[in-house]
């Protein structure tokens, strides 16, 4: 049902979910993330208002906790350099990292040597680009997108998220 208004309300993502206020009689609602095959739904409330939901937050895949050695690997300046990280948290899309030095810039491209703690211990090399940092004490967190993985890269990462 299309809403009677173009009002456009946004939902906070929190535990699996997306929570929205109705404008009218400030009811709230969850949204589950599957609802959204769109930037944005249409929802009629209880009361009989419509409006349209505008998801805040929303990966484009969810998010496994992890702890898994790797390297990145990288050309800054005079040659490549290889360092060491700790795989936090991985998904379809992007992985997040921790490490105690190097200086990398966003958007730069590295490649992300990690082992699998899967069965057959399945060794990946990830080229990603750098989307996010953040200085977490004496470490380096960073937010990684992944770049044209190659088949057998997507099909090891889709068996281990599944």
């Amino acid at each position: 049902m299309a809403p009677d208004t173009p009002e456009l309300l946004q939902a906070f993502f929190n535990k699996g979910v997306f929570r929205g206020t109705c404008p009218a009689c400030m009811a709230p609602h969850n949204f589950a993330p599957a609802e959204f095959t769109s930037k944005t739904i249409a929802y009629t409330c209880p009361c009989g208002r419509s409006y349209s939901v505008l998801p805040l937050g929303l990966r484009g895949g969810q998010r496994k906790a992890v702890n898994l050695p790797g390297s990145l690997s990288g050309k800054p300046g005079k040659g490549p350099v290889r360092v060491p990280c700790l795989v936090r948290d991985i998904s379809t899309k992007g992985i997040g990292v921790t490490l105690d030095t190097m200086n990398a810039e966003m958007a730069q491209t590295l490649q992300l040597r990690v082992k699998l703690d899967d069965a057959k211990k399945t060794a990946l090399l990830l080229p990603c680009k750098v989307r996010r940092k953040q200085k977490t004490g004496s470490q380096l967190l960073l937010g990684l997108e992944f770049k044209q993985l190659d088949l057998d890269s997507q099909a090891a990462l889709a068996r281990y998220l599944g």
